[in-house]
Order: structure tokens, then C-alpha cells, then sequence
């Protein structure tokens, strides 16, 4: 993933907003795909599951070499670059990768403490499974929406920025009161209302911010902070 954002970054005939709001949206509708397919080839044996996720990998590496080889030269800075690099987007790419280490300390929640909340309140493994189905729904049919309306979007980028982590953080306090599992499910559809439209924002706020050489390297520092937390986040779980 950070190698598809650092590439995302070459592209010159879309804004940059676009082009991180169209990966979402299709890495999404990927995670749709994939959960309704294992659901129907599970019963066939995990074997079967197994041999089609390394099917298409090898369709993603034929990709890859047909369409990305030759494709990685280093990007050279254009006149003006370098000054600026260290004073003109360090503060803002460094509070936007604080601000990412937070939220996502907070999403993993999903992943690990609250998995085993639900399930210790009597709900069943499928319940908890069919949150993450309304997740990817409402990605991919509402960040087409997101993406029609890009051009506004992009003249008001902190404004997005805002409105999706208040979502984020809105979401959370539901879990507080959440005894009935409706209540769940509205936390998981304000959780990714917030998601949709605050991730690919940061994207391009930090494509924004990052000189024309370094775009690539500031893109993976993003994608960096995600790994960090993940890990520290399950050394927590038992």
C-alpha cells in the first residue's frame, strides 16, 4: 500500500484528492467482494480459501510487472523544492501524522477490545462479522458521492479533515450506552461516515504539504503510522 500511494502521487492528469479518493474506494470494494466471496467458498474447505488468495496475488504481481516496471525512477526536485522542505511542511505533516497515530489507536478498538466485548456481552461471532459488511457498504456507496463533489471538497480540505475525525470521535461514546446491538451498528455507520471522509483527506493533505521529490517517502510515513499502531495495539490484547 505504500508503494500504490507513493505511485498514486505520479499522477498528473487527476487532482490528487481524486486519486485518493478513488484507492479507497476500490480497496474497499475489494474487502466487499472478498468477505461475500469466502462466504460462499468457506463451506468448499479453507483450502479452497487459501489457494484462490495466492490465485490472486499472482494476478496482482502480473500486474505489476506488466503495468509498473521501468516505472520507479527517483523524482528529481524542481527549482524551489528544497528550501522549503524542511520549514514549509514539516509542522503540518507532523501534527497530521500525530493526529493519524490517534485516530488510529482509536479505530483498532474495532479489531481487538471490541470484538471481545461483543462476544462477552452474548453476541455472536456473525454479528460482529456483519458490522464490518455495513462498513464496506457504506464505503462504496457513499465515497462515489465523496468523489463527485471532490473539486468543493478539495477548497475545503481542513473542513473535511474536521468533520470526519468529529465523526470518528462521535462514534465512540455510543459504545458507552451500546447494550442492544442496534446500537452497534449505528456507532460502526457514524465510525465510517467519519472514515470516508476524513483517510483520504489526510492523503492529500500530506500530498499537498510534501515537496515534489518527497512525495512518495511522506506518503509511506502515513501508511507507517497505521503499522505502528496496529502492532502496539494487539501487543495489548491477550
Amino acid at each position: 500500500m505504500t508503494a500504490i500511494n507513493g505511485f498514486a502521487t505520479r499522477i498528473q492528469n487527476r487532482p490528487a484528492s481524486y486519486v485518493f479518493n478513488v484507492l479507497y474506494f476500490t480497496s474497499n470494494l475489494g474487502l466487499v467482494f472478498g468477505t461475500l466471496a469466502v462466504g460462499f467458498v468457506l463451506p468448499l474447505g479453507i483450502t479452497i480459501v487459501f489457494a484462490l488468495a495466492f490465485a490472486m496475488y499472482l494476478l496482482l504481481f502480473a500486474i505489476w510487472l506488466g503495468e509498473y516496471r521501468g516505472r520507479s525512477q527517483v523524482r528529481h526536485a524542481v527549482p524551489g523544492d528544497a528550501p522549503k522542505s524542511r520549514v514549509h511542511f514539516a509542522m503540518p505533516v507532523i501534527t497530521v501524522l500525530i493526529t493519524l497515530i490517534i485516530v488510529w489507536v482509536f479505530y483498532e478498538q474495532w479489531n481487538s477490545n471490541i470484538s471481545a466485548y461483543m462476544l462477552g456481552m452474548g453476541l455472536k461471532v456473525r454479528d460482529y462479522s456483519f458490522l464490518w459488511t455495513i462498513n464496506a457498504v457504506i464505503i462504496v456507496t457513499f465515497q462515489p458521492v465523496l468523489t463527485f463533489f471532490d473539486d468543493w471538497l478539495s477548497k475545503h480540505l481542513n473542513g473535511r479533515i474536521y468533520s470526519g475525525i468529529a465523526l470518528l470521535a462521535v462514534s465512540f461514546p455510543l459504545l458507552i450506552v451500546a447494550h442492544h446491538y442496534s446500537i452497534f451498528i449505528a456507532s460502526m455507520a457514524i465510525l465510517t461516515l467519519g472514515e470516508i471522509t476524513a483517510l483520504p483527506a489526510i492523503s492529500t493533505y500530506v500530498d499537498r504539504f510534501a515537496p515534489e521529490s518527497q512525495k512518495g517517502r511522506y506518503q509511506a510515513s502515513s501508511r507507517g503510522v497505521l503499522l505502528v499502531v496496529v502492532l502496539w495495539d494487539h501487543s495489548l490484547v491477550p
